[in-house]
């Protein structure tokens, strides 16, 4: 077992949900199920092979970040937290929330404004505050495949 994997394989779980998967292929595997798809309907919605599916959920293997976008949208997990779990560092340049949902929705930017209004009442509802994405650059030694 390389020490990248044996790494990630011991990874603390959330404290407060020790069910939640400490991996990527992990997270991917649990999400699937969770929503009742088989590895070849999930390949065919990500638009890869099922041995693909299964090299993820193994962590043998890490997606290409085109496929975690669409890992991301498949199985309504956040990008941000499959980007962290494969080790790929958030971009400090990443798009804005209304760039973003001008690129992934093709929203109008009377759509963009009131996602943006309905994050801020969220955010005062939960008093909730920015985070800073300086993240500190992880490096991983394992391949990343189609």
């Amino acid at each position: 077992m390389s020490s990248t994997k044996q790494e990630l394989s011991t990874m603390p779980t959330n404290e407060a949900n020790t069910d939640e998967p400490a991996t990527l292929g992990g997270l991917i595997r649990a999400e699937r199920q969770r929503q009742e798809l088989s590895m070849q309907q999930l390949g065919v919605l990500v638009g890869v092979d099922k041995s693909m599916v299964l090299r993820w959920e193994r962590d043998e293997w890490v997606p290409r970040a085109k496929h975690l976008g669409a890992l991301s949208r498949a199985l309504e997990i956040p990008t941000l937290d499959l980007m962290t779990l494969a080790g790929v560092e958030y971009p400090h340049d990443a798009p804005s929330l209304p760039a973003m949902l001008r690129a992934e929705y093709d929203l109008p930017p009377e759509a963009v404004a009131e996602a943006e209004r309905a994050v801020a009442r969220i955010a005062r509802k939960y008093g909730a505050t920015k985070k800073s994405t300086n993240n500190e650059s992880s490096s991983h030694e394992r391949r990343s495949h189609d």
